[in-house]
């Protein structure tokens, strides 16, 4: 999602606007999310080696994958597939 949509979608789905305001606190973590790897990414270019922000990068996503996968393999009603 673009970072406009984000914030243009907390605006529309605010209380004052006449929304639940229920996904906001979600939408604005998502766009400070995309603000601080934007700005770990510019700082490692910057003052690191233009690589870096690809190991970096890789690092995240292997940790991700690997939190993906515990819960995966877990034998919890929860999940398996419907």
């Amino acid at each position: 999602m673009e970072p406009r949509h984000l914030i243009t979608g907390m605006a529309s789905d605010s209380r004052a606007a006449g929304g639940t305001g229920g996904r906001t606190g979600r939408r604005a973590l998502s766009a400070l999310a995309m603000f601080a790897g934007a700005l770990v990414g510019a700082f490692a270019v910057r003052h690191g080696s233009p690589a870096l922000p690809l190991l970096l990068a890789g690092v995240l996503l292997a940790g991700c994958a690997l939190g993906a996968c515990v819960p995966a393999r877990s034998d919890a009603p929860w999940s398996k597939p419907h």
